[in-house]
């Protein structure tokens, strides 16, 4: 099992190189917007059954908050507790599980 922090990692690459083409290229940008499951696909960003994503584009004078959803029990480890204090969303988790 690969460990969380470098499936993470891999995460934040991938979507790093979405946000930049996303910034160079209208038609892919509205594509993200309308179908973000699919391009996450297509960049091997695969979630299992029952998990989606939104995508939500920021403008010059909006931001978004993210609230995390509540843990399903209390077993939560610090390093998870830290991680979606910092924005990590929960619903990452998985990648650790499926690798």
């Amino acid at each position: 099992m690969t460990n969380h922090k470098s499936q993470m990692e891999k995460f934040r690459v991938v979507w790093a190189k979405i946000v930049a083409k996303s910034w160079k290229d209208k038609k892919f940008k509205q594509r993200l917007l309308s179908d973000p499951m699919e391009v996450l696909k297509e960049h091997g960003i695969i979630p299992p059954p029952g998990i989606s994503f939104k995508v939500c584009e920021e403008t010059p004078t909006l931001g978004y908050l993210i609230l995390p959803a509540t843990p399903e029990n209390d077993q939560i480890s610090d390093e998870t507790m830290k991680a979606m204090a910092a924005g990590v969303s929960a619903k990452w988790y998985w990648l650790e599980k499926n690798d």
